[in-house]
């Protein structure tokens, strides 16, 4: 082997070497300008709606407010809760939890959490 083709392919191994170190930089360095689609969860809640609800509504009266309930506790129907959460950008996010119990097919229990 002669020394310039040695001498040659050593430096096109640095060039190499150094070319993914200077993008590998300039990439890491971008990946906070990456847009991030927001991502919205449940179904929005109208704080018309929850003012409006009051002890002693049926369930039906509360559906025909809000809509159906997100979640339904299987184990005991009479417990509703309706959660709408909202991710936007890098580590930010909003929720609102609303949890009804029901008695006797009537709202005992309201609460809401933003």
């Amino acid at each position: 082997m002669d020394i310039m083709t040695s001498k040659y392919r050593y430096t096109r191994l640095i060039q190499h070497i150094t070319t993914a170190l200077f993008l590998s930089t300039i990439l890491s360095s971008c990946g906070s300008l990456i847009y991030k689609a927001p991502i919205t969860q449940g179904q929005p809640i109208d704080p018309k709606a929850v003012s409006a609800l009051h002890k002693g509504m049926t369930q039906e009266e509360v559906k025909a407010l809000l809509g159906a309930p997100t979640l339904v506790n299987p184990l005991y129907d009479n417990k509703w809760a309706y959660i709408h959460r909202e991710v936007s950008g890098y580590n930010h996010h909003t929720q609102q939890t609303i949890a009804l119990t029901f008695a006797d097919g009537k709202l005992s229990k309201i609460e809401h959490k933003q």
